[in-house]
């Protein structure tokens, strides 16, 4: 069994245990960020768009070839924003490995 590091929410950083999330974004206020090269970037909104964010267990199930990436939520203190977002969870006593095509055993 994997022992990853769960959600969190805030301003801390996170990433996901789940095999993956779904947002839909707030139609004009951002907050959503991921970070890259110690950088940290915006996601940007996509009118209608459904962001996939890729967990844990879809980086363990594909031997590291999709990467779960450290993200964070922030607040805008001058505008109210709306988002709805829907994980994924396997049964916490499935054992999560990566696909037996994707491991080299030389």
């Amino acid at each position: 069994m994997s022992k990853a590091r769960s959600c969190s929410w805030g301003q801390n950083t996170f990433r996901c245990i789940s095999n993956h999330h779904s947002l839909l974004q707030d139609k004009e206020v951002e907050g959503l960020q991921f970070q890259k090269d110690n950088q940290w970037c915006r996601v940007p909104i996509i009118p209608e768009a459904l962001f996939i964010n890729v967990g844990d267990q879809v980086e363990i199930m594909s031997n590291g070839i999709f990467k779960s990436p450290v993200h964070r939520v922030v607040t805008n203190s001058e505008r109210e924003r709306m988002s709805l977002a829907v994980f994924y969870i396997p049964e916490p006593e499935k054992e999560i490995g990566p696909d037996d095509r994707l491991v080299n055993e030389s």
